[in-house]
């Protein structure tokens, strides 16, 4: 226990929380881990402020936690760097757009389209930046 003491950061592969138990430390958990939901299936997350919210309709089986997590256990080489970067992507672009219309309102023509798109992911974008 008290080797770890000298760490000021902990950085595990694992899926469990057992160093996070055995330590009373943070970890951070590089593949995700069961134990932390995933964002379609967290009630708090942006995605599901969305009006179509996915989780709306799901109902989380208790106990089951890794069949909602954030491990990236199915995934493999540029598939799992894809799905670990995702959401980070998405905000930067987001944010991008954001700061693009705050510069300059008139921009907001610019994804008005986004809003009447038959593309649903188009239409989460517009009201993402909105």
């Amino acid at each position: 226990m008290n080797w770890f003491s000298q760490f000021d950061e902990i950085f595990t592969t694992n899926y469990d929380k057992n160093i996070e138990l055995l330590t009373n430390m943070e970890v951070h958990y590089l593949h995700g881990g069961f134990h932390i939901s995933k964002d379609i299936y967290d009630e708090n997350s942006f995605r599901n402020k969305l009006s179509d919210s996915l989780i709306r309709d799901y109902k989380i089986i208790e106990g089951y936690d890794h069949l909602y997590s954030n491990s990236l256990s199915t995934y493999s080489g540029s598939l799992k760097e894809f799905s670990g970067a995702m959401n980070d992507s998405a905000n930067k672009a987001i944010t991008k757009f954001v700061q693009a219309i705050d510069e300059d309102p008139k921009r907001i023509h610019e994804i008005a389209h986004f809003r009447e798109s038959d593309n649903q992911l188009l239409r989460n974008m517009y009201e993402s930046i909105i």
